[in-house]
């Protein structure tokens, strides 16, 4: 008996409705392109770096960027940014800064210092700003910039957190750890020793000046007061007659250098080696000056006041007001100390350099936004 072939038979899985189809077709779709962007972002994570300025030559151009300090060169025309993103450099004034990124890039400088006798030689203080950064201390170079070095103290306490740094006579740095004092080095953080601070309160924002034509004196200022050595901070001595807490402390170039210290109790003023003969500058009850430039005479003042440049040309005996910032976050407050007329301003976000050239009544911005505080 013959059989009859039967057709074979289709079922609906094995042919999709139109409908279906179209799903499956856009899963395939959207599950090649979510591997087309994670493969993306992961190039782009290699070859981009996002610290990296968003406008070619606009150093604080990145919408993360903060500014933590400015300092000059030592060198006509050379000017050092510290940001959140490393450090730039820029050898005319500012008009144009040739990075693409920041050197060291993965830390925030907060600190630059400059040997007074040699602009090459410089150190900074970096802490870590993104993960697998370089490691937090203070870095040195001796060719103005162009590659560093991290030179700790050694036997750091695991809570010691680098601070401030401040560069001193004959190649001297000295830089401040919480948790873990003053240390000083004279050769490039290859070896240091400890300020001896047995004899200080403790002080969270200490402030320390050092004097040019002798390495072995120190005025440290901070919270509990003003305090001097005379043999390299093995020792020190309160100066009772400066009353309040340490804001500011500068000298001029001269000798002997005449020394400007502000407090929240009053400005203060004197010769060096003549601590007898401090004495307090009269100013108004209302002006607390919390930041102080000097020229290299010590004739020319600038100081902050509030959100107020105050300015004096007479040793602080007088004060003029030249300009009210419209905002308060200024982290950098410096003067060409052989040009008294001109005059630099830092913010920290936004971003932004301003400077002025006739003694702070006039400003432009050296970078960082389009519009003057």
């Amino acid at each position: 008996m013959a059989t009859t072939a039967s057709s074979p038979t289709t079922s609906p899985q094995d042919n999709p409705a139109p409908g279906r189809r179209d799903k499956i077709w856009l899963i395939i779709f959207l599950s090649v392109l979510t591997i087309f962007v994670l493969v993306g972002w992961q190039f782009l994570s290699v070859h981009t770096n996002n610290t990296d300025p968003t406008t070619a030559g606009q150093p604080l151009s990145n919408a993360q960027m903060h500014l933590h300090t400015l300092a000059l060169g030592g060198k006509p025309g050379v000017l050092y940014l510290g940001t959140h993103y490393g450090i730039f450099t820029s050898t005319d004034g500012g008009r144009t800064w040739p990075q693409a990124r920041g050197t060291l890039n993965t830390l925030m400088v907060i600190t630059i210092a400059i040997n007074p006798q040699d602009a090459n030689a410089l150190a900074l203080v970096g802490i870590p700003s993104t993960s697998g950064s370089a490691p937090e201390g203070v870095y040195f170079s001796q060719n103005g910039g162009t590659s560093w070095t991290l030179r700790n103290p050694p036997g750091l306490s695991p809570s010691a957190y680098p601070s401030t740094l401040q560069a001193g006579a004959s190649g001297r740095f000295y830089a401040f750890y919480l948790n873990g004092g003053w240390f000083e080095t004279q050769d490039m953080g290859m070896h240091w020793h400890t300020l001896a601070l047995h004899n200080l309160p403790p002080m969270q924002t200490p402030l320390l000046l050092p004097f040019a034509d002798n390495p072995t004196h120190l005025l440290l200022g901070g919270e509990q007061g003003l305090f001097e050595s005379r043999d390299d901070g093995q020792s020190w001595n309160a100066l009772p007659a400066v009353q309040g807490s340490v804001l500011s402390l500068v000298a001029s170039k001269t000798t002997p250098a005449t020394i400007f210290c502000a407090t929240d109790q009053g400005l203060y003023t004197w010769k060096d080696g003549s601590t007898a003969q401090i004495k307090q500058i009269a100013v108004s009850d209302s002006m607390t000056l919390s930041r102080l430039a000097i020229d290299a005479t010590g004739k020319v003042l600038y100081g902050m006041a509030g959100q107020n440049l105050e300015y004096s040309q007479d040793g602080g005996a007088h004060w003029t007001l030249h300009k009210h910032f419209s905002r308060g976050d200024l982290t950098a407050f410096v003067l060409d100390p052989y040009h008294p007329e001109k005059l630099y301003v830092g913010f920290f976000l936004p971003p932004q350099v301003i400077y002025s050239t006739n003694s702070g009544t006039g400003w432009q911005i050296v970078t960082g936004g389009h519009t003057l505080p």
